[in-house]
C-alpha cells in the first residue's frame, strides 16, 4: 500500500536542512514529519548520506610522459643509538622503562 507523496515544500525543507548537515531525526522534529518520511525522502533526492552532500575531492595524479621523470624518496629520521641492543649480545639485563 502506497501513501501520499510528500508535499514539494516540505522535501524542499527537507533538502535544505539536509545541506545543512542536520541528521534525519533532527529534520524530522524540525518538519513535523516522521523519520521514516525523511529517510525516503533523502534517498530519493540522493542525500541520505552525508558524504553525498560534498562529494569527496577527486584525487590529484601526477601523469608524466616517460618512466622515471618523477622520482619518489622517503625521508624519516632515525635514531642513532649508543650501544649494541640486546639483539645481538643477549644481554637483556640493561633494559628498563626509562632509558633508550
Amino acid at each position: 500500500m502506497r501513501g501520499m507523496a510528500t508535499p514539494e515544500s516540505i522535501a524542499e525543507g527537507i533538502a535544505t536542512l539536509r545541506r545543512r548537515r542536520l541528521t534525519g531525526r533532527h529534520i524530522a522534529v524540525e518538519t513535523d514529519v516522521s523519520a521514516a518520511t525523511v529517510s525516503r525522502a533523502l534517498r530519493r533526492m540522493g542525500l541520505a548520506r552525508l558524504k553525498d552532500i560534498e562529494p569527496a575531492e577527486p584525487m590529484r595524479r601526477y601523469e608524466r610522459e616517460k618512466p622515471g621523470e618523477m622520482i619518489h624518496i622517503d625521508i624519516k629520521k632515525l635514531r642513532r643509538f649508543d650501544r649494541v641492543g640486546h639483539r645481538i649480545t643477549g644481554n637483556r639485563t640493561r633494559q628498563s622503562a626509562g632509558s633508550a
